[in-house]
C-alpha cells in the first residue's frame, strides 16, 4: 500500500509542471508609441506621426530631452502569472543624433489596463506625461559608440519587475494593455510603427506557464524516438536545440548533452523519465521510457 502511495505522489509530481514560455508583442498602431517634449519651450507637445522615437533628447546636444511612451496590447498573461524576464527591444533608424552618455530610466503605467495615447487622430498636449507612473523605475544604460549601426537591434535592461507588479494587480487580467514611459540623456533615435512597422519596438517576455501533462505541454512538432528505447533517444521537429537533458520522476537530472538532438541512454537504468529539450526560446518536455 505504502508502495502504490508513493508511486501515486511521483506520478502526481510530474502531472504539473512550469513550462518556460515566450511572448512577444509589436507596436502595430502609431496610436500606441508617441513622443513628448520636456523643454520648457515646447513643453506638454507630443508628435504623434513620427517616422521614429528618440530615446532620451530629441537633439543631439541634450537641449530638447522627451519623453517616449509606448503601449503593447493584448497581453496575454494571466493574473499572478511569474515574470521571468522581459524587455523592449528597439532597431536604429539613423546614427546621426547619437549622443552619449546614453541614460535613461524606465517606468510602467500605474493602471490595470493602458489606454491609448492618441486615439482622435490630433496631438493632445500633454497625454505621456500626465498618466499616473509607478514610483519603481528601471535605468537602461548603453556604453558610448554602442547601438551604433543602422538597422541593428538593442535591448533594454530586465523590466520584470515592473511587469510583474501589473500582472499581480487586483484587476489585472490576460488581454490589458500595459505602457512604459522612457526619459533620460544622451539620444538614440529608434523606429517607430509608422517609418518602419516591422522594426516597431517589441516587447519580449519570458514567463512561466504551468502545464497539466508532460506532452500537451508542447506546442510544437517536437517527436521523440525510438520510445521506448534502449541506446539513443532522438529528438526531430524542434530548431536550435541547445540542450538535452534526461530527468528521473524525483527530479534528479540523470545525464545531459549540449548542442544535440540526440541523447545516449544505453547506461541508463530502465524505467520512466523526462526528457527536456531546451531551445533558444522555450522549454519542451517529452516523457521517456528506457526498456531492454
Amino acid at each position: 500500500m505504502k508502495k502504490l502511495l508513493f508511486l501515486g505522489l511521483l506520478l502526481f509530481s510530474v502531472s504539473a509542471f512550469a513550462v518556460e514560455q515566450t511572448l512577444t508583442l509589436q507596436i502595430n498602431d502609431g496610436a500606441d508609441d508617441m513622443e513628448e517634449w520636456l523643454d520648457p519651450a515646447q513643453a506638454g507637445a507630443t508628435d504623434y506621426q513620427s517616422s521614429d522615437l528618440e530615446l532620451g533628447s530629441e537633439s543631439k546636444d541634450g537641449l530638447t530631452p522627451q519623453m517616449v511612451g509606448l503601449r503593447f496590447k493584448n497581453v496575454s498573461l494571466a493574473k499572478g502569472t511569474k515574470i521571468n524576464s522581459a524587455v523592449i527591444e528597439f532597431e536604429l533608424d539613423n546614427t546621426s543624433k547619437n549622443a552619449d552618455p546614453f541614460e535613461v530610466y524606465i517606468w510602467a503605467e500605474n493602471t490595470d489596463n493602458a489606454a491609448v495615447f492618441n486615439d482622435n487622430a490630433q496631438s493632445v498636449a500633454y497625454s505621456v506625461s500626465s498618466r499616473s507612473r509607478m514610483t519603481d523605475s528601471i535605468k537602461w544604460t548603453i556604453a558610448a559608440g554602442e547601438f551604433n549601426v543602422v538597422d541593428t537591434k538593442a535591448q533594454t535592461s530586465d523590466i520584470a519587475p515592473l511587469l510583474q507588479k501589473l500582472v499581480d494587480r487586483n484587476n489585472w487580467a490576460s488581454g490589458n494593455a500595459v505602457a512604459f514611459f522612457i526619459k533620460g540623456k544622451g539620444t538614440r533615435e529608434v523606429e517607430a510603427f509608422e517609418g518602419e512597422a516591422s522594426a516597431a519596438p517589441k516587447l519580449i517576455v519570458k514567463y512561466e506557464s504551468v502545464a497539466t501533462d508532460i506532452n500537451d505541454a508542447n506546442a510544437t512538432e517536437a517527436v521523440v524516438f525510438p520510445n521506448p528505447t534502449s541506446e539513443n533517444v532522438n529528438v526531430s521537429g524542434v530548431d536550435n536545440i541547445q540542450s538535452l537533458e534526461l530527468i528521473n520522476l524525483n527530479g534528479i537530472s540523470v545525464i545531459s548533452a549540449n548542442n544535440v538532438s540526440t541523447l545516449n541512454v544505453s547506461n541508463v537504468e530502465n524505467g520512466s523519465y523526462i526528457l527536456k529539450i531546451k531551445t533558444a526560446d522555450t522549454q519542451l518536455f517529452k516523457k521517456v521510457q528506457i526498456i531492454r
